[in-house]
């Protein structure tokens, strides 16, 4: 009989886990979007999309279902914002890895999602091969952000992580100003508020003017900031 030669043992691909592919959960707001970059990523050998969601609420049911390596999600979400289900994550399943893919620019946001100890930044404007490069680190466990985000962020972040913050009389906030606050500062427009809470657009507007000058607040950057560095957007945000 015909010796047969040892089959080796084909080496793991990169960021995939030992026994298969890497486990993604999508979660965004627009399906047109999940959908094409469920297709895009299971081109990939390495890499399967196992679920995606909608909401904060939808992703949280699927993680409960499916076992997942990596969650790909985006900051402005329907129900709650994208800095809560990360801070869910870390109850929840502390060994999964996030990645934050969101449309929405400025250091500010890249600043909440380090705060919120999100394992990587990316934008919907980064490359094909950047985003896979993302998930790929993330799942190793590398900390990763984008390249249009400045070093300065990370250099920022760390050097004032313990530094103290003025203080703030949060007891004239009120719980629909905390929603919509929080709301503002993970990107979401007046309409998308005013339709997630059942009020006009003229309403949220007010809301939101009164907010920003109540404590000072120029834009929605500065919001983001407020809202992070004051504790309104944290693990216990929503409890």
């Amino acid at each position: 009989m015909p010796h047969t030669a040892p089959r080796r043992a084909r080496a793991a691909a990169p960021g995939a886990r030992a026994s298969g592919k890497c486990r993604l959960l999508i979660v965004d707001g627009h399906s047109i979007f999940r959908l094409g970059l469920r297709a895009l990523l299971n081109q990939e050998h390495d890499l399967e999309v196992v679920a995606d969601a909608e909401t904060t609420a939808e992703a949280l049911q699927r993680l409960a279902a499916t076992p997942v390596d990596v969650v790909i999600t985006e900051l402005a979400l329907p129900d709650r914002s994208g800095l809560e289900l990360l801070a869910e994550l870390r109850k929840r399943r502390p060994r999964v890895k996030t990645l934050v893919l969101t449309g929405l620019r400025g250091d500010d946001y890249a600043r909440s999602c380090l705060a919120a100890e999100a394992t990587g930044y990316t934008l919907k404007s980064s490359s094909h091969t950047e985003l896979l490069r993302a998930i790929r680190a993330v799942r190793s466990g590398e900390r990763f952000l984008c390249e249009a985000v400045s070093s300065r962020i990370v250099t920022d972040f760390l050097s004032n992580v313990n530094a103290p913050l003025a203080p703030v009389r949060t007891t004239f906030i009120s719980p629909r100003e905390r929603d919509i606050l929080t709301r503002v500062a993970t990107g979401q427009q007046n309409r998308q508020i005013a339709d997630a809470l059942g009020l006009s657009v003229w309403t949220v507007r007010k809301y939101r003017q009164n907010l920003m000058r109540k404590f000072t607040l120029r834009n929605a950057a500065a919001v983001t900031a407020f809202a992070i560095g004051h504790g309104f957007v944290s693990a216990d945000a929503g409890s």
